[in-house]
Order: C-alpha cells, then structure tokens, then sequence
C-alpha cells in the first residue's frame, strides 16, 4: 500500500501479518511507527519474511513521502 496510511486503519493487518510470522515496515524497511503525534505512516510494505527484502528493494526507489509536503 503506497501513500499516507493512517494508524487505525493498518495497526490491525500489521498486528495480524506480525502474528503470523510476518513483517511489516515502511516503504524503506524501517519498522512502523504507530500512535505518534501524527498519526500516520509514510506507506506500508507487508509479507512474509522471505519475501520482504526483495519487496523493500522493489519500493525503495519510490518517492519519499516523508519530504514532500
């Protein structure tokens, strides 16, 4: 999932994906951070954890939301 994520609508599939053995991240590999001031989430990178490094090479080429306004 590409774009701005807001917290309550993913905690639940990252706890879900999480419990099942699986890993969640940001667009970049770096773990989500949930319940901030703001709350949402730069895009949502989520599979099981073999495949995930191969997904974080596939999006990190992706515009960084982060530092666009």
């Amino acid at each position: 999932m590409f774009g701005w994520k807001n917290d309550w609508d993913i905690a639940a599939g990252i706890a879900l994906v999480e419990a099942a053995g699986g890993v969640a991240t940001n667009l970049w590999g770096e773990p989500l951070l949930l319940n901030q001031d703001v709350p949402r989430a730069p895009g949502v990178v989520a599979s099981g954890a073999p495949l995930h490094p191969l997904l974080i090479e596939r999006t990190s080429t992706l515009p960084d939301l982060r530092t666009q306004a």
